[in-house]
């Protein structure tokens, strides 16, 4: 769902897939993880068209976008995926703590919140 954020108006309404857990904003596209697919969608922001479909991991629950990347924590896999954002080829996978949460690109090194953990990691 899109909204004015001055107003709260609803703007647009967008089909997913099942069980929508994380979005980021990389204009002109938005990206949603949806944990109950177990995919990756892109969608063009202005239309709500997909234009793409990727497979992950068990639950995704995170994404950060890092051009030409899209970094995504499968909380159910114990792992984050590095994807190439226009293929949807998978580049990497990496082992982290359990139930990783949430992420934060900062340049070069990726942040992983692992909240089964209950800590934080930095990947390079």
């Amino acid at each position: 769902m899109m909204l004015r954020a001055s107003t709260g108006e609803v703007l647009a309404t967008y089909a997913v897939g099942s069980n929508p857990s994380a979005l980021v904003v990389n204009d002109p596209y938005i990206w949603v993880a949806n944990s109950g697919s177990n995919n990756v969608m892109m969608l063009r922001a202005s239309k709500g068209e997909v234009l793409a479909t990727y497979a992950v991991g068990s639950n995704p629950s995170a994404l950060v976008v890092n051009d030409p990347y899209i970094w995504v924590a499968n909380s159910g896999s114990n792992n984050v995926m590095m994807l190439r954002a226009s293929t949807g080829e998978v580049l990497a996978t990496y082992a982290v703590g359990s139930n990783p949460s949430a992420l934060v690109v900062n340049g070069t090194r990726l942040w992983v919140v692992n909240s089964g953990s209950n800590n934080v990691m930095l990947l390079k």
